[in-house]
Parts: C-alpha cells; sequence; structure tokens
C-alpha cells in the first residue's frame, strides 16, 4: 500500500469516527458527564 492510499485510509476512517460520535451525540437529549466520559473513551481507544 502506497503513502497515498494509507493517508486515504486514515482520512475515511476518521471521517466515519466523526459521523459515529455526531449521530451518538445527535440521538442523546441531556447526557450525563458519566456518558460522555464513556463515548470519549470509546472513540480514544480506537
Amino acid at each position: 500500500m502506497n503513502l497515498s492510499a494509507t493517508i486515504l485510509l486514515a482520512f475515511g476512517m476518521s471521517m466515519d469516527a466523526f459521523a459515529a460520535s455526531i449521530g451518538k451525540g445527535a440521538t442523546l437529549h441531556k447526557p450525563k458527564f458519566s456518558e460522555a466520559v464513556r463515548t470519549g473513551l470509546i472513540f480514544w481507544r480506537h
């Protein structure tokens, strides 16, 4: 895999994580602090 393919793959994966976080945030009416930390840790570990 060349450098440009790696960069495109990384960009696509970051956009996927961003879209998932927006979707998760849109479903929470009034998130608690613990829910925000848990969601942040899920995306931080991946």
